[in-house]
């Protein structure tokens, strides 16, 4: 499926209908950047590596960073750590895309983080809380 969009939920039933195996854009992006990753840290990549979620990622951010975001930076934040598009947020969050934009932009300033690479890079950095 390529499109960033499509959720896990749509491919499964593409899967379910067409008997084929199907892998999401997104999961193609993330396994990307999982093996960057490992290659930036000088590390074997481990094929048992941990997953987190979005709200996991930001919880291993420094506190004090944190608590300047809103409420809604922060839904927009866990989303965007996920992997999903601004159009998916949007809809997600009954938003529009162009409100998704501004919030993950204001965030990332917030957080000092030009990129969101950057900013799971910080998050994996940290130890566990």
């Amino acid at each position: 499926m390529n499109s960033v969009g499509y959720t896990s939920g749509m491919a499964q039933q593409v899967e379910r209908s067409s008997g084929r195996p199907v892998v999401t854009a997104c999961r193609i992006i993330g396994s990307t950047a999982r093996l960057r990753l490992s290659e930036i840290a000088g590390k074997p990549l481990d094929l048992q590596a941990t997953t987190y979620t979005g709200a996991e990622l930001l919880r291993r951010l420094p506190q004090a960073a944190l608590d300047s975001l809103t409420r809604r930076e922060t839904e927009v934040l866990v989303q965007v750590l996920e992997g999903a598009a601004n159009k998916f947020i949007g809809r997600t969050l009954g938003i529009s895309h162009r409100t998704v934009e501004i919030h993950r932009s204001r965030a990332m300033v917030k957080l000092g983080a030009s990129s969101t690479p950057e900013l799971i890079r910080r998050a994996l950095r940290q130890p566990n809380r």
